[in-house]
Order: C-alpha cells, then structure tokens, then sequence
C-alpha cells in the first residue's frame, strides 16, 4: 500500500518538497501538495509588487505538471500529530508523512500599533500599499520603513526610486546591514543616500498609532515622536501558530524545532522545512529565513522522507553560505559574497553588475523548481562538513521509527 504524504505549503521549500518527493517515491507514495493559493508566490519579489510593478504569475498547476502530485487548494486550521491528520478547511486529512513547509509572516504582534497601522510585504499587504502610495507620493508625503536587513533596504531603496516625490525614512535598531562586510555596508549607505532615503540607526519603535511612530533611541531613555503618512514593517518574521497550537516544541517566533534530520522534535512522521523550521543544532552556516535556506531545506526534507520510505539511514541537514543578493532599486544592486560558515568576505559585485545578478538569481529560483521535475536532474546545494560525532551516530537514533 501507498504510504501518504502530505505537504503542507506551497512556497519554495513546499513546492520543491513536494516533487521532489513524488520524483524519488515512484510507486511507493501518493504526494498531495496543499496550498490556501493557487498560484506561487515569489517572495523575494513583494518589494517590487510594493512599487507597483505586475508580477509574472506562476501557476502551481503548471509547476506541478509532469510530476505525478496531487494538488488541493485549501487552508490548513489545525494539526493533529496524533491522530496523524490534518484538518484543511472543514476536513480531516489522514497522512503517514507529513513535511511542513507553511513558512512565515511578518511579525506584527510585538509592538503595539503595528498590526493596525503599518503595512507588510506579505502578498495581500503589499498590494494593498502599491495602491496607497501613489497618492501618498502625489502630495509628496512621508513614508516610514522600520528594520534595517534586507527587506528593509530593498523596500526603502525600490520605493524611493519607484516614486522620486516621496519622502522615505529608515529606520534600524542596529547598524543597517549589518550581516554585510565593511565594504557591502558602505555600499548600502551610499545607495541609500543616492535614493534620497533617510538613515536613522540604533533606534526602537515602541508603538505606532495613526500617523504617528514612537521612538526611542536604543540603549537610552530619549523619546520622541516621527509623523508618518503609510509606515512599512520590516521587522523580522515569525512562523505561523498552528505548531505551537499542535503540541510541537517552538521557539519564540513560533518556529517548529526539529532535530538535523529536519524532524519536527519528538516527531517521527513530520518533517519542517523552510522558514518554519528551526534547526536545533549547528549543521554549518546560520539556517535563517530566506530563500537561500528554503529551497536546500525543501529539498532535504524530500530526500529524507524517500529515505525513510526505502527503510533507508536517513542523512543530517548541512548548510553552507554563499553570500546575499539585494537589490537596490531596478538598475542598483549588491551581491555580498561568504565563506561557507556564513561569515561574508569582502568581495562584493554592486551596480548594474549586481542588479543584473541580483534578477538572475530571482530566475534561478523557479527555474530549479521547474528543473525538478526533470529525471536527470536534482538541485544540489552548497554543504557543510557533518561533525565527527555525528558520523559516528548516524545510525543510531535517528532512524525513522
């Protein structure tokens, strides 16, 4: 009998979860691919729907198409570990694996004031504030960003050139791109300044309220008020609740935990992938919340899932970096190259050189899911040497029970 596994999500790591399973279980497992959408949404790209600019759609029909996975369109409620179901919609749906890959959102609920007043480049919200800002734009009003990392810097740069009348500040607790070499953030602050963007760094938002942001400096006790016509959040992400809502072990942006296998922890049958996965151990680079992580993520999970279906060892996560692509705007951008640790070099590609790398990169990342589901071909992505201990246990507990 056909073992049933079921993917939950249908990003970059979910859609190549997803056939890359069915591509390795030929006869062996029914794939369905679950998605509240019916088409994929690419991510990487909302700045720019934020601007204004019309998204090429991708069909999951047609990304699927080829490869023997069942799509249903629906909206996961609840998991019930279990009872080895899941309820999407009003219905309960049995699996025997399951690979979690429902991503994340912004994190809008830590400060007060946010989920009222401030847009998000989650897809519904950054359509909504591409038809504000034209307006917005037309009386040469203020736009607030807050959080100076990539999200941030790509917004704040893409909206400043998109609509050269509007007045853009940015706002960062930190040092803005601070995950960049010395050479990349100074790159960044010039671009920032050739868009006109005002920089404003080690400040705290403690709330929003309509049109107005409450700040502080960090470190210190000076308050004061920024006026604001539309506030775009960048904060950071957080997984959705339905893992914690489960009975799973998550950490404090609702991440499901899971061990180097990617098995949610204490969970034989359930495999997290993307930025809903938190790796509990060191398995090379930082494992964060992007695109970079989603798709190697996706894709183990898949290997370890076929693995376990051949009654297989399965094989620990490994990650190694190569660096970050932002854009700045249509015709500027940065390619900061890394060492597979994750920590970046000082080799950087900027201009039209890294604009250009930059959309080649965007492409890259649906091609590979087309690619997939070709049988001569399996996306294969920059590693990390497994520990010692590891190798030694590797057949010990965690094999499939």
């Amino acid at each position: 009998m056909k073992e049933r596994v079921l993917v939950l999500g249908a990003g970059y790591a979910g859609v190549m979860a997803a056939l890359r399973t069915a591509k390795q279980t030929v006869g062996r497992a029914e794939v369905t691919l679950v998605s509240a959408e019916e088409t994929f949404c690419e991510r990487i790209r909302l700045h720019q729907l934020a601007a204004g600019a019309l998204l090429a759609k991708h069909s999951l029909l047609s990304l699927l198409a080829g490869q023997a996975v069942t799509f249903r369109q629906g909206l996961v409620r609840e998991l019930r570990p279990a009872a080895g179901e899941v309820v999407i919609d009003q219905e309960r749906v049995g699996y025997d694996r399951l690979i979690y890959a429902l991503g994340s959102r912004t994190e809008v609920s830590r400060v007060p004031g946010v989920r009222e007043h401030a847009y998000t480049l989650d897809a519904g919200s950054a359509q909504r504030l591409a038809q504000q800002l034209p307006q917005v734009a037309g009386r040469g009003g203020h736009l607030l960003v807050v959080g100076g990392g990539l999200t941030g810097i790509e917004a704040a740069t893409e909206l400043a050139e998109a609509f050269p009348t509007l007045r853009v500040t940015l706002l960062s607790q930190g040092e803005v791109a601070a995950t960049l070499s010395a050479p990349g953030r100074a790159y960044v602050r010039a671009a920032l300044a050739r868009h006109r963007v005002q920089l404003r760094e080690h400040i705290m938002v403690s709330a929003l309220e309509a049109g107005m942001a409450q700040l502080g400096s960090v470190g210190t006790s000076s308050h004061e008020e920024l006026p604001f016509e539309v506030c775009l959040w960048a904060g950071g992400f957080a997984g959705l609740p339905l893992g914690a809502e489960a009975g799973l072990a998550v950490n404090d942006r609702q991440q499901i935990l899971v061990d180097p296998w990617l098995r949610a922890v204490g969970q034989a049958a359930i495999y997290v992938a993307g930025d809903a996965a938190a790796v509990t151990e060191a398995v090379g680079a930082p494992v964060l919340m992007t695109c970079k992580t989603a798709l190697p993520l996706g894709a183990h999970a898949a290997d370890n899932v076929a693995r376990a279906i051949y009654q297989k060892p399965e094989q620990r996560f490994g990650f190694g970096d190569t660096g970050s692509c932002i854009s700045l705007g249509r015709h500027d951008g940065i390619i900061q190259t890394a060492r597979r640790d994750g920590t970046p070099t000082t080799t950087v590609f900027t201009g039209r050189v890294g604009a250009w790398l930059k959309e080649r990169v965007c492409r890259f990342t649906v091609a590979m899911l087309r690619a997939e589901k070709m049988a001569w071909w399996s996306y294969r992505w920059r590693s990390a040497p497994v520990p010692r201990a590891a190798v030694a246990g590797r057949r010990g507990s965690h094999l499939t029970a």
